[in-house]
């Protein structure tokens, strides 16, 4: 692999330029998918946990302090005010 030096034009700043063989080329590109595949796996279960860590959370909490601190009463309002704040949202995206 060959390493050559370029200037930028507007700035003059050295940056470097790999040139390789083609075969070298399709190996890094293999590389490179196996990286991206695993990078999206990892994306996608950071992205499942951080969804639905809330709503367990939310459900422990009412399981837990049903009787005590949480009831139907409140069960409604939360519901309530959940489709109150879900339309609101809907109605201003779609204005």
């Amino acid at each position: 692999m060959q390493t050559q030096q370029i200037s930028a034009p507007s700035r003059g700043v050295a940056a470097p330029v790999v040139v390789s063989a083609p075969a070298q080329v399709a190996f890094e590109a293999e590389t490179n998918a196996e990286r991206r595949e695993s990078n999206s796996r990892k994306l996608i279960i950071i992205n499942l946990i951080t969804v639905l860590l809330p709503f367990a959370g939310l459900a422990a909490a009412i399981g837990l302090l049903w009787g005590i601190a949480f009831n139907w009463y409140y069960l409604w309002i939360l519901l309530g005010m959940w489709a109150v704040s879900s339309l609101g949202v809907t109605v201003g995206f779609h204005r």
